[in-house]
């Protein structure tokens, strides 16, 4: 028997699923039994209880032979999930699954990963055999996106800003960590100082370019100024054109 808390959940509900399809025998820790039997259907044993509940955890382990943990992400993870593994500990569980995360590690500044890191601990220290998952990225995380996608046909993220702090970042390191490191460690490296032919040739055309822009600066501002008006009058054209429609179709994978 193997007892899947978080069974209503996204996560939860598929290894019911999975577990029931091959024949498993498989119990479900849930508060809600009505949701329940909506969520996984009238033939999957329920154990009602609740994570803060450690008499209702013992009762659901009782005849268990292993456990699939996961819960959802909330301040109180920590201490709901610790609650099972002791409530484990102390009934004799021969096994623990436990659904975490890429990154868990204790004291990280994410929440989510220091809780997963802090209860991988307790698990460890439990010394309950145990397999830890370590997932990237759920599929259903994109439900999130649905609505905006139905109404808009385009998936928003956040990215633009991004990438352009990873740009900014290099460009202090280029202009600053970069030159000192090769002023301190290639003092005598005798490295060559005279420039290339095309450089030579490049730098010409830049200095008359220069010279012709200091002699005519007024109307060198007032093209830079023009052009700015020009691109910030252009923006509304645009709208969201630079997202693309999304007509990639659809993908399902079964793991």
């Amino acid at each position: 028997m193997i007892l899947v808390t978080g069974a209503t959940g996204n996560v939860g509900a598929a290894v019911v699923a999975e577990l029931t399809a091959k024949g498993v025998p498989v119990r479900a820790f849930v508060r809600d039994e009505t949701r329940a039997r909506e969520r996984l259907g009238a033939s999957v044993e329920l154990a009602r209880g609740d994570f803060e509940d450690t008499a209702s955890i013992a009762r659901a382990l009782d005849g268990v032979d292993a456990v699939f943990l996961s819960s959802a992400d909330h301040p109180q993870k920590v201490a709901h999930e610790t609650a099972v593994i002791d409530a484990a500990r102390a009934a004799g569980i021969q096994q623990i699954v436990k659904a975490s995360t890429i990154g868990a590690e204790a004291g990280s500044p994410l929440p989510p990963f220091d809780w997963h890191g802090r209860i991988e601990g307790n698990l460890r220290a439990s010394a309950i055999p145990s397999v830890v998952l370590h997932s990237y990225y759920y599929m259903t995380n994109l439900l999130a996106s649905a609505e905006p996608v139905r109404q808009t046909g385009k998936l928003f993220a956040p990215l633009g800003f991004a990438y352009i702090s990873a740009i900014m970042a290099s460009l202090v390191v280029a202009l600053t960590l970069t030159p000192a490191l090769c002023y301190l460690l290639l003092p005598h490296a005798g490295l060559e100082t005279a420039d290339p032919p095309l450089i030579r040739i490049i730098k010409r055309g830049y200095t008359r370019l220069l010279r012709r822009i200091e002699r005519h600066y007024k109307t060198t501002l007032g093209i830079v100024f023009l052009l700015v008006a020009l691109g910030l009058g252009m923006l509304p054209l645009f709208k969201s054109q630079f997202i693309p429609n999304l007509h990639e179709g659809h993908y399902i994978l079964h793991m």
